[in-house]
């Protein structure tokens, strides 16, 4: 395979201001005060090595955290320098927030990281997407070049320029857009689907579902969370022809640890604290199924592996969550089109940060009839 890793090239730059900044962040000086904007894993961690003066926070209710001082932005000293510690979410909307403070200095926090990588730590996501790209750079570069538009292509190079980078402005094009994603034009739907939401949460995707393709046939809602599942039944309580399945989904029947508290990042966990049923999709559901999305925070390969006699026999439309590790965008693509080459890969991103990128498999015969008819 050619040579391409400059394809997905993450070089940083810093601006001599920038660095004037940093450095004056990190070195104590007391003509400035600072502050860290966004209350999350990587303030958090700044403010361990940092003698910083506490958080800033739009939505702030309290006014200390972990030991610091919570100010809301215009409560802030106009002395004040401030990093925007928000990485994952909405990155750029807190640096348009923070382009709009009077302070002194603003940063992004990988901005401070370029300058002080022996100090400051690299998040988490970068770091393991990093690792993964060293190690398996040829198969990502195999999904890349099999995906079927140059759409797809383009995401798979933007989303891993941020996840190697950091860098806010390697996702400039994107916005968060729930009610999209796992829906798109090239699905091809019709009448009659027989929709399966494994990962429901509340109810969202299958409501989104239920109202663009009234027509439906059935539609099976799998929610291991007691209280997930409570709010998907009564947001859907106006829906006919669901069914509400209480379960996890895995590549075998049995009972694994869960962690129920985390709201739609519930999941399947060797440190959960609660136990829950698992099934798969081959035994549960015994007839045809033609449109399958998953959002099961990382156990999405276990649940396709349950899902591979549905997936042989009856080719369904797949919307999987690919971005919750990064070795899963290779590891999905490969696991399916093991099992048949008869799909067209699709990619999209729904968020302006590493989250909520979603791997569309779509079979050929859909992807053919809709040429001809169109």
């Amino acid at each position: 395979m050619p040579e391409r890793k400059s394809l997905f090239s993450y070089g940083t730059s810093v601006s001599t201001e920038q660095s004037r900044l940093a450095r004056q962040f990190t070195s104590g000086d007391k003509r400035c005060e600072r502050w860290l904007f966004g209350r999350n894993e990587q303030s958090l961690a700044l403010s361990k090595i940092l003698d910083v003066d506490g958080f800033t926070d739009d939505f702030a209710d309290i006014k200390t955290w972990n030991g610091k001082a919570v100010r809301k932005p215009e409560e802030l000293p106009n002395t004040s320098i401030v990093i925007n510690c928000v990485v994952n979410s909405k990155p750029r909307t807190a640096q348009k927030r923070l382009a709009k403070m009077n302070v002194s200095g603003k940063l992004a926090y990988m901005e401070l990281y370029n300058v002080a990588p022996d100090l400051i730590p690299l998040p988490e996501f970068v770091r393991l997407s990093r690792f993964e790209f060293d190690l398996n750079y040829p198969k990502l570069m195999r999904l890349h070049d099999s995906l079927a538009d140059d759409a797809s292509r383009r995401v798979m190079l933007d989303v891993w320029r941020y996840r190697l980078s950091g860098e806010i402005e390697s996702l400039a094009g994107y916005t968060y857009r729930p009610s999209d994603q796992y829906f798109e034009d090239f699905h091809n739907l019709s009448s009659g689907e027989i929709f399966v939401d494994v990962g429901a949460f509340d109810g969202d995707t299958t409501e989104e579902f239920c109202t663009r393709y009234p027509d439906y046939e059935k539609v099976y809602i799998f929610e291991p969370s007691k209280s997930n599942i409570a709010k998907a039944r009564e947001r859907l309580h106006r829906f006919l022809r669901l069914e509400f399945i209480p379960e996890g989904v895995s590549d075998v029947a049995g009972v694994l640890k869960f962690n129920p508290d985390a709201g739609s990042a519930s999941n399947i966990t060797a440190a959960g604290t609660s136990l829950i049923n698992v099934t798969t999709l081959d035994h549960k559901i015994p007839g045809k199924v033609t449109f399958v999305k998953m959002d099961i925070e990382g156990w999405e390969l276990k649940a396709l592996a349950g899902a591979r006699g549905h997936i042989e026999k009856d080719r369904p439309v797949l919307a999987i969550a690919a971005y919750h590790i990064p070795s899963h965008f290779w590891e999905i693509f490969e696991l399916v089109t093991a099992l048949t080459p008869d799909y067209d890969i699709y990619l999209r991103h729904y968020s302006e940060s590493w989250t909520e990128t979603v791997m569309y498999f779509i079979p050929k015969r859909k992807n053919h009839a809709s040429r001809k008819d169109g």
